[in-house]
């Protein structure tokens, strides 16, 4: 049996011959449960991070043509996205990138919500979209610190020197520490981590500038924050939200939780034509992949 990264149970991934979309999240999660409803045509199934999800479609690319798998944006580059959806499409990869940062990233949409039967007689598009901007910018800068981390970590966790192989060069201590300390490219990644850490402003200023656009302050339509904030929380406050809509059971008694916010979710994607665009394509490029 092929053996997957630590994250994964092997008894996951077991489906014999069936075609299966394997999705982020386990225990019933948003993403499983929505993109069964969305995907009717395959059997839909969470098995944790994107991590585990990528080593298991790079193990069985070759051995199960019908197993695929989608995962979070994250921090991939558009460039790198977009091959995903490329090579997909021309059935030369298993594997496809979100262009948006969550699934949840999708559903904040103001016309996308405003289909809701959930929704209060009162509330507009442009009530829906006020709060999105307004729960935005109570994660704007937290979201802006988050992305200079992650862009330091990931530079400083590329393999950028290579380990010796010949030991007959590291006869003693002092000749194998006078290596360490006279390697040139040692020398240059020092000063290199020197520089990102003391440009720490330019790197903030430099992210806010891309979530923002050439504005001071968050707006609507402006910048590429909506696509790539994590969507989650966003998602999470706009749903749950007894201001903008009213969720009940048969006995009159407020839904509320996550139940709440499968149910509204799951009452808007009844209809197709109100889906995300990448949703539409995916299933097309899914139903090709017979």
């Amino acid at each position: 049996m092929l053996k997957i990264k630590k994250g994964i149970d092997s008894s996951d991934i077991e489906y014999g011959s069936s075609r299966i979309l394997f999705v982020e999240g386990i225990n019933d999660s948003l993403d499983e449960e929505l993109l069964t409803q969305v995907f009717s045509t395959i059997n839909v199934k969470g098995i944790g991070t994107c991590t585990s999800i990528k080593s298991a479609a790079a193990a069985f690319a070759d051995v199960h043509p019908t197993y695929f798998f989608v995962v979070d944006r994250d921090h991939q580059t558009d460039e790198s996205i977009e091959k995903t959806w490329r090579a997909f499409e021309e059935k030369r990869a298993n594997l496809i990138i979100w262009r948006k940062k969550e699934i949840e990233n999708y559903f904040l949409d103001p016309a996308l919500l405003s289909s809701s039967e959930f929704l209060k007689g009162e509330i507009t598009e442009a009530d829906i979209m006020e709060t999105i901007v307004g729960y935005a910018k109570e994660e704007l800068y937290m979201c802006v610190t988050n992305r200079v981390i992650i862009n330091l970590r990931e530079n400083l966790k590329t393999n950028w020197i290579h380990k010796y192989t010949d030991p007959q060069k590291f006869p003693n201590k002092e000749t194998a520490l006078l290596t360490l300390k006279e390697n040139a490219i040692i020398k240059e990644k020092l000063s290199e981590i020197v520089t990102m850490f003391s440009s720490i402003e330019d790197n903030f200023n430099r992210e806010l500038r891309f979530l923002l656009g050439e504005n001071e302050e968050l707006r609507w339509g402006e910048g590429r924050w909506l696509d790539l904030m994590p969507g989650k929380n966003i998602l999470h406050k706009l749903l749950n939200s007894t201001k903008l809509f009213v969720v009940t059971d048969s006995y009159g008694n407020q839904v509320t939780g996550k139940d709440r916010r499968k149910l509204i979710l799951s009452r808007i994607l009844k209809d197709e034509s109100v889906w995300p665009d990448d949703f539409k394509k995916l299933k097309t490029l899914l139903d090709n992949r017979e």
